[in-house]
């Protein structure tokens, strides 16, 4: 039977099998230490088997294992009219995964120069690695929360809310290092087998033509690529991820119990980001003094630069009305004004380089905003609801 095979055939053509047997815990409590005092605490640890993707080695990755607490206090004052949480959390996630990094891939593919055909690759017997595959990161949360409601009056109510979240990543990429520590030699060779030139500063470029070298130019874009990878990947250093430095929003409405305005509610809220770091400067370059034409690295600048997304702010208003049209129904109308300032500015959530003052002829770069997306224009959403 061609389907019936060995022992060694399935090792062969399957990777190893992976321990998915884990015990995981939960605990909390909750102590009321006054009529208007308690204090709260919760342990969890979660597992996720249901990472089917592959290793640089091409074993699959292993499966995530997770903790994470939080703790923190409630008061309730002046007879339930405010009702207030401070609390405080952290987590941490090893072997978290990210993306694997596409230049590896196209080096090992390579043709030599000569090498004409679709299936070449580097004759330095280093093997190709899975076309799709992921590393892993170890990553730490901390933070701390403050929420209060509160009814100031009988018709007046306020809600506030404020966040301090932080996200550091560390042992980032292990397995490139590893592979670069181990191979990066050997990948230098395949850029020059294929047809690059690198000069002193690790740079590579080539003056072949896709006729005399297939593959000299997507050596070239790998190996510079890789440089520029590792310039703002220090495993040393302990990334802080992207997140707000602090959030924060109020909301605030007030109903209409009496008079000719009764059943009207008017509200008004605004939601503010703080500023946020969205890359490092450690790719940044100037202009070469000994040549005006080439740059080279800005020696004012590394990976501790941070390059960051100013703060921004968004507004809100609400408007609802309430009425009894019948005698045991309530008819209801509810809009609500999203984006009120009509906000344009794009709010970035990742950094790229750029020309210098924009001027693509000037050889140097700059690190600033790059991706990036346009909040919803101003919208307005009407709603009613009949109740009987």
């Amino acid at each position: 039977n061609y389907f019936d095979l060995t022992a060694a055939q399935k090792a062969f053509f399957n990777p190893p099998d992976i321990n998915q047997y884990v015990n995981t815990v939960t605990y909390g409590s909750v102590v009321h230490l006054k009529t208007w005092l308690s204090g709260f605490y919760n342990y969890a640890q979660t597992y996720d088997t249901s990472r089917a993707v592959q290793e640089l080695n091409g074993n699959l990755v292993s499966p995530l294992g997770s903790d994470g607490w939080d703790a923190g206090v409630r008061f309730s004052l002046l007879g339930g009219r405010i009702n207030a949480s401070l609390s405080t959390y952290g987590t941490t996630q090893n072997h978290t995964i990210i993306g694997g990094q596409g230049f590896i891939r196209a080096l090992t593919e390579a043709n030599v120069v000569g090498d004409l055909s679709t299936t070449g690759r580097n004759n330095r017997g280093l093997a190709v690695v899975p076309l799709e595959w992921f590393d892993y990161q170890d990553s730490k949360a901390t933070g701390y929360e403050f929420e209060v409601v509160a009814n100031v009056t009988k018709n007046w109510r306020l809600t506030y809310n404020l966040a301090f979240p932080e996200t550091k990543a560390s042992n980032r990429y292990t397995d490139t290092w590893a592979y670069l520590g181990k191979n990066e030699a050997t990948l230098r060779q395949i850029a020059i087998d294929a047809g690059a030139t690198i000069d002193a500063n690790n740079v590579a470029s080539t003056s072949l033509l896709p006729a005399e070298a297939v593959d000299a130019a997507g050596a070239v874009g790998a190996w510079n690529s890789m440089q520029t990878w590792k310039k703002s990947n220090d495993p040393s250093l302990e990334i802080v991820n992207t997140n707000y430095k602090f959030t924060t929003n109020l909301y605030t409405d007030y109903r209409f119990s009496e008079g000719k305005l009764k059943g009207l509610r008017l509200g008004g809220g605004v939601q503010y980001r703080s500023k946020i770091q969205i890359g490092n400067r450690a790719n940044d370059t100037i202009i070469n003094p000994a040549n005006p034409l080439t740059a080279i690295d800005d020696p004012s600048v590394d990976g501790n630069s941070p390059v960051y997304m100013k703060a921004w702010f968004m507004a809100t208003a609400t408007l609802a009305y309430e009425m009894k049209p019948m005698r045991y129904g309530r008819l209801s109308f509810n809009l609500n004004i999203s984006n009120l300032l009509a906000r344009e500015e794009p709010i970035y959530y990742a950094a790229s380089i750029r020309p210098r003052n924009g001027d693509v002829r000037n050889p140097s770069r700059v690190t600033a905003g790059g991706p990036f997306y346009y909040p919803e224009p101003r919208k307005f959403s009407l709603s009613t609801r009949l109740n009987f």
